[in-house]
């Protein structure tokens, strides 16, 4: 089944999902917080993409919530 998914994203690259997609809906299925902050989800996801880039959608429900904790 991954090899379907895999030569339909090759061959229809517009339709696979961004990792800021990804995370808004892990974070829904998972009924985590954040999920009622997509838009915090996306920055997220551009933020960690720019160290990261094979982070993966809890990797960026991490980094989120990490930034949302206050600094000592």
């Amino acid at each position: 089944m991954q090899a379907v998914l895999d030569d339909h994203y090759e061959r229809h690259p517009q339709f696979r999902s961004s990792l800021a997609d990804l995370a808004v809906a892990a974070a829904e299925l998972d009924g985590h917080p954040l999920s009622a902050e997509p838009n915090r989800l996306r920055q997220a996801a551009a933020e960690i993409v720019e160290r990261h880039p094979q982070a993966s959608a809890d990797d960026v429900l991490l980094w989120a919530e990490a930034r949302t904790l206050p600094v000592a």
